[in-house]
């Protein structure tokens, strides 16, 4: 009993003892907030490459920008017949599988995708004259 009283009174001890939120950095680090990144020209035309980089930037195997979901509108059509399975990338879409789930991670990159992209111009729309 002596030693856990000994063990509580050093915990709340070092509980109070430890770092304030004056010592904590609350921004993130790896990222710039939006008003310091369209503050000026340059900031302006690095989001607008950024834009145009989304849109062939490779993230996974079937998610490398806008010629994927090109791909992905051919499975889904009537007249597309892929002779080859190659690694199976886009199998789930051809046979219809992934853009009846709800939780496809597959069908949360189409989104994401067009939303970003979307995101960044309007962040470009209302700050820069």
């Amino acid at each position: 009993m002596k030693k856990l009283n000994i063990f509580l009174i050093a915990l709340l001890s070092l509980a109070m003892a430890s770092c304030g939120k004056d010592y904590l950095e609350t921004s993130p680090t790896g990222s710039v907030a939006e008003k310091d990144m369209i503050a000026d020209l340059v900031g302006a035309n690095t989001v607008l490459n950024g834009i145009h980089r989304a849109t062939y930037t490779y993230n996974n195997h079937d998610q490398f920008g806008q010629k994927s979901i090109d791909y992905i509108n051919d499975c889904l059509g009537d007249d597309f017949y892929p002779t080859e399975r190659g690694y199976g990338w886009f199998v789930a879409w051809y046979q219809w599988i992934t853009h009846r789930s709800a939780t496809a991670s597959n069908l949360e990159y189409v989104w994401a995708y067009y939303y970003d992209i979307i995101n960044n111009a309007n962040l470009i729309i209302a700050n820069v004259e």
